[in-house]
C-alpha cells in the first residue's frame, strides 16, 4: 500500500507543479504554453510510467510501521492486527474507485449516444455558409472540412466529435443576427478548436476523470484548460482577422450574457463549446493585442518537448510491497520468518522443523536475547486475527521437556524479544 500512495502522491506533485506553471505562464500572457502544460498534467495522470525512480521516502515510512529487531512483541502483533484489518479496507477502497470508474464512463457514453442522436437530427447549414466552412479550412490548415448544422436549442456554437468527423454546431439565433464578419470570426474560432485538436483533448479529460474521479486536481486542470483554449482561439481570430476585434469583443459579450448548452442536447463533456465562463477581461485584453502569437517557432517546440519527456518519462515510488500488509518485508506466507534478538537481519527459513530444531540449526541468537518466551506468531485463515504461542526453549533444552516443541508452518512469525522486558 505504501508503495501505490507513494506513486500517486509523485504523480499529483509532478501534475500541481505542471498546474501552477500554466498559471504562471498564463500571468505572462502564454496561453498556449499554458494550454500544453496542463495537457502533459493530464497526460501524466494518464499515462504509465516508463522511467521508475525509487525514492528512500518508503525506509522510512516503513520503518515507522514495520516492527525491527528491538519491537516489543506487543508491537508486532499489534501492527500484524493492524495489517490483516487493512486488508479487508484495501478491496472496499478498490471496489468503490471501480464503481466511480463504472459511473463515470457510464455517463459519458450515454451523454455522447445522446449527442450523437441530437446532431443526426439536426439540418446542415445553408450552403453559403458551407462555403465559407470551406475556404476558412485551408487558411487554417485544417482538413478534412468538418460539417456544419444548425440548432435552435443552443444560444453558443461548439464543436462536438461523436466519431471519426467533428461537426460544429451553430445556433440558429445567432445567424440571424449576426453580419458576415462575426460569423466569418466565430467560425474561425471554432475551426481554430479542430486545428489545435481540442476536440481530441476531451477524450483526454474523459479518461484521466475516470481514473482519478476522486481527486479535485482534475477538474482543476479540466476548467484550466478549457480556458486556455478558448484564449488561444482567440488569438486564431485576431490574427486572421485583426479588423473585426472590436466586433467580436462585443459578440463574445453578448454570448456571455446568454450563452449556454440546452441540457437535452447532452454529451458536454465532448463539447468544445465557445463559452465566455472564465475570465472574459481577459480576454477582451488579450483580443487589444497587436499581434498574437499563434504558431510555435522551433525553439519554442524544442523546449515544450523537452517539458514533455521530463514530465512523462519519470515516476516516483517505491520498493513493491506484498499486498498482504506493510509487514511484508518481514513475513512470508510461504516461510518462516525469525526477528528479534538474532544474529543479523531478520531470516526466513523453511516450514516443517521444530522450534528446537530451528534455534539448533537455522539461528544464532545474541547474548541479549530472551529464549525463555519466544513468540510464535501465526496467522488465521481468510484475514483472521493471529494467534501467538509462547515457548519456553530454554526450558526445554534443560529438562528435555518437548510438549510445547511445536511444528512450524509456512507463514508462521518467530520473535525472540530481548531479555529484561
Amino acid at each position: 500500500m505504501i508503495a501505490v500512495f507513494v506513486w500517486a502522491l509523485g504523480v499529483w506533485l509532478i501534475a500541481i507543479t505542471l498546474w501552477l506553471a500554466a498559471r504562471v505562464c498564463l500571468w505572462v500572457n502564454r496561453p498556449a504554453i499554458a494550454h500544453l502544460f496542463c495537457v502533459v498534467a493530464m497526460m501524466r495522470l494518464v499515462i504509465p510510467p516508463i522511467l521508475w525512480i525509487e525514492l528512500p521516502v518508503y525506509e522510512y515510512l516503513r520503518d515507522a510501521i514495520v516492527p525491527r529487531t528491538e519491537t516489543s512483541l506487543g508491537q508486532v502483533e499489534g501492527s500484524i492486527e493492524h495489517a490483516n484489518s487493512f486488508s479487508i479496507v484495501q478491496p472496499a477502497l478498490f471496489a468503490i474507485w471501480c464503481v466511480g470508474v463504472v459511473v463515470v464512463l457510464s455517463m459519458t457514453f450515454l451523454r455522447l449516444a445522446r449527442c450523437r442522436r441530437r446532431i443526426r437530427g439536426l439540418r446542415p447549414a445553408a450552403g453559403v455558409l458551407q462555403q465559407q466552412v470551406r475556404e476558412l479550412t485551408p487558411e487554417l490548415g485544417l482538413r478534412p472540412v468538418p460539417d456544419v448544422v444548425v440548432d435552435r436549442a443552443s444560444t453558443a456554437p461548439f464543436v462536438v466529435r461523436t466519431g471519426l468527423r467533428a461537426t460544429v454546431v451553430l445556433p440558429v439565433e445567432f445567424l440571424t443576427k449576426a453580419s458576415f464578419d462575426i460569423r466569418e470570426a466565430v467560425l474561425i474560432h471554432e475551426l481554430a478548436h479542430l486545428r489545435r485538436r481540442d476536440d481530441f483533448v476531451r477524450f483526454l479529460e474523459v479518461v484521466a476523470l475516470a481514473l482519478w474521479w476522486w481527486v479535485p486536481l482534475v477538474y482543476a486542470l479540466r476548467r484550466s484548460m478549457r480556458d486556455f483554449e478558448e484564449l488561444c482561439c482567440d488569438a486564431w481570430v485576431v490574427a486572421l482577422r485583426p479588423q473585426v476585434r472590436v466586433d467580436y469583443a462585443a459578440a463574445l459579450i453578448e454570448f456571455g450574457s446568454k450563452s449556454r448548452l440546452e441540457p437535452s442536447l447532452g454529451g458536454e463533456a465532448m463539447m468544445t463549446a465557445m463559452s465566455v465562463a472564465g475570465d472574459l477581461e481577459r480576454r477582451i485584453r488579450n483580443l487589444s493585442q497587436r499581434s498574437p502569437v499563434v504558431r510555435w517557432t522551433t525553439r519554442a517546440r524544442i523546449a515544450s518537448s523537452i517539458v514533455i519527456l521530463l514530465a512523462l518519462l519519470p515516476a516516483f515510488g517505491c520498493q513493491s510491497v506484498d499486498s498482504r500488509s506493510d509487514l511484508a518485508d518481514w513475513h512470508d506466507a510461504r516461510t518462516v520468518t525469525v526477528l528479534g534478538e538474532i544474529e543479523g537481519d531478520a531470516q526466513r527459513v523453511a516450514a516443517g522443523s521444530t522450534i528446537l530444531e530451528l534455534f539448533a540449526q537455522d539461528v544464532r541468537v545474541k547474548d541479549q536475547a530472551d529464549i525463555r518466551d519466544v513468540a510464535v506468531v501465526r496467522f488465521g485463515r481468510a484475514g483472521g486475527a493471529p494467534t501467538t504461542i509462547h515457548v519456553d526453549v530454554r526450558h526445554m533444552v534443560l529438562y528435555g521437556v518437548t510438549s510445547n516443541n511445536i511444528c512450524l508452518q509456512n507463514g508462521d512469525l518467530v520473535y525472540v524479544p530481548r531479555r529484561g522486558r
